[in-house]
């Protein structure tokens, strides 16, 4: 029976350590899952920067074609180019295709900041799983001291005399 007090608390304490561990695994597990979603939502804003980039130089493109012909075909039918209603031709054309660009690149940019800002709670989410993972882990390591020291350390720190553990009293040196 003398054996059996030190092997029960030392299970106890195997059991808080192997608790521990479990619980910092699983905040691995959680943080790097957060951190692959992190991942993602960046990929996701640089692809939404490169589409607004190409589509904000594509409608430039098309608004100078679109103009170009414009231009060509009033010259084609003898009208002067510096006409006034030519001018106001173009005019129109251009604040419509530049309000048409500004909406499309604008929705594309918006979309990026949304992916930034998922990254940014995925990131604060792996950091809050990991300090949770550890501060559960000191708790089962807290525990389990606990349970050792109230089921088999009866006595220590209370300025008695001996050590009491399953019916059995051992007398303590200090």
């Amino acid at each position: 029976m003398a054996v059996a007090a030190p092997v029960a608390i030392g299970l106890s304490l195997a059991g808080a350590g192997l608790s521990a561990a479990g619980e910092i695994s699983k905040a691995r597990g959680q943080a790097a899952g957060y951190q692959f979603q992190e991942a993602q939502a960046q990929r996701k804003a640089a692809a939404a920067r490169v589409a607004a980039d190409q589509t904000d130089a594509a409608l430039r493109e098309e608004l100078t074609t679109t103009l170009g012909n414009i231009g060509a075909i009033r010259a084609a039918a003898g009208i002067d180019p510096s006409s006034p209603t030519t001018d106001a031709i173009m005019q129109r054309e251009t604040l419509i295709s530049d309000r048409n660009r500004m909406i499309k690149v604008g929705n594309l940019n918006s979309q990026a900041e949304a992916n930034d800002d998922a990254a940014g709670y995925y990131r604060y989410a792996a950091e809050s799983a990991m300090n949770t993972g550890y501060m559960s882990a000191f708790a089962s390591v807290i525990k389990g001291i606990g349970g050792a020291a109230g089921g088999g350390l009866s006595g220590w720190g209370g300025g008695a005399d001996t050590f009491s553990y399953g019916g059995q009293s051992w007398p303590m040196y200090r």
